[in-house]
């Protein structure tokens, strides 16, 4: 907590004196191509964008997609138009090849009439499962007036991951309520993991632990937050326990920066309530809460493409202008974004039923 309000100081000291320089950018420049291709174990998704120099105007353009699996020729189809840009799509899993493998090959190439052609290229990596996963109640904070209660959670992995390999975790609840006339009503929400139980250990803060950004199975970004997820550093692994808890001190002040971080901050995962009103005169008489935890293997081009976006999105000294952008992993050559691959597990622990009626 209070690096955070010394980080907010530092800010607000670098502003007084921001206003008094002045800069100018400089414009012009030739078009880019910016490429996501994200694939999985059976799919290839690939969104291009046109990106347009500082003072030229947008370009509408027609692209031309490749991709290759072990050297093979893959068919691409446009598959909808999005609003970051065109998806097309590609199957990894067909006749020929009935499953990806560590270290099968995915290539693109990407062109268009009106900038210079891209190209990259990943490798597939093997999931790691959750074997199991262990869940206690603990107290977060206690005073003379309030206490606050969280949980304690143990996931077990197949192994201990190596030096070498890179993790996500998406953390999602399932809230059911059951009304008294009968019917369930369904609501989701999507946890930040944190570490943080006692407030003496606030001088331990650190950003790079909260890596968060928006992720929708086939593209890294963009804006609103259906189901963020959170990159895992290295150093909070004890072996082939990952341990982390819900409703703690950290992961209250990061929803808070998070939700109150200006609207377009791409990469960023926000709270979004997703229940419906309930009607007045319906009462809730029982819930139950299920967690499903899904893990991810990333290839080192998505994990640091990701940290790079988080770091460009998620510094809020950048985003207020006071320091530089930081954003700047590529591995596409001739333009911009990056080719990766993730594969991933998931584990569900059902919650147990809860009378909501007072006895």
């Amino acid at each position: 907590m209070k690096r955070i309000l010394h980080l907010f100081s530092i800010g607000a000291l670098l502003g007084l004196g921001a206003c008094e320089g002045s800069f100018e950018i400089e414009q012009g420049g030739a078009y880019k191509i910016y490429v996501q291709a994200i694939a999985n174990s059976s799919t290839l998704f690939i969104t291009p964008i046109l990106a347009t120099p500082v003072g030229s105007a947008r370009k509408e353009t027609e692209f031309t997609v490749e991709a290759w699996l072990n050297g093979r020729s893959l068919e691409v189809k446009k598959v909808e138009q999005e609003e970051d840009g065109d998806l097309f799509m590609a199957l990894l899993v067909s006749e020929e090849q009935t499953g990806i493998l560590p270290g099968d090959e995915i290539r693109i190439r990407v062109s268009c009439p009106d900038a210079r052609e891209v190209s990259g290229t990943t490798l597939a990596y093997p999931p790691m499962s959750i074997e199991d996963v262990e869940m206690e109640d603990c107290l977060i904070y206690a005073n003379e007036r309030t206490s606050a209660y969280g949980k304690k959670i143990q996931l077990h992995l197949e192994k201990a991951p190596g030096a070498d390999e890179h993790y996500a975790l998406r953390i999602m609840t399932v809230r059911e309520t059951t009304f008294d006339d009968g019917q369930t009503e369904t609501s989701i929400a999507y946890l930040t993991p944190g570490y943080i139980t006692d407030p003496m250990q606030a001088g331990r803060f650190d950003l790079e632990d909260y890596m968060s950004f928006n992720f929708y199975g086939s593209y890294l970004g963009g804006s609103g937050a259906d189901a963020p997820i959170t990159l895992l550093p290295e150093h909070r692994f004890d072996s082939d326990t990952y341990t982390f808890f819900l409703g703690s001190l950290d992961a209250n002040i990061i929803r808070d920066i998070v939700n109150n971080s200006p609207e377009g901050d791409g990469g960023i995962g926000r709270d979004k309530d997703q229940a419906d009103p309930k009607e007045p005169e319906r009462k809730p008489v029982g819930s139950r809460t299920s967690y499903h935890f899904t893990l991810y293997r990333l290839s080192p081009e998505f994990f640091y493409y990701a940290k790079a976006l988080y770091q460009s999105n998620f510094d809020f000294l950048s985003n207020m202008g006071l320091t530089p952008a930081n954003f700047t992993y590529t591995n596409v050559d001739g333009g911009l974004g990056f080719v990766g691959y993730f594969g991933a597990s998931g584990f569900r622990v059902e919650g147990e039923y809860e009378s909501l009626i007072e006895e």
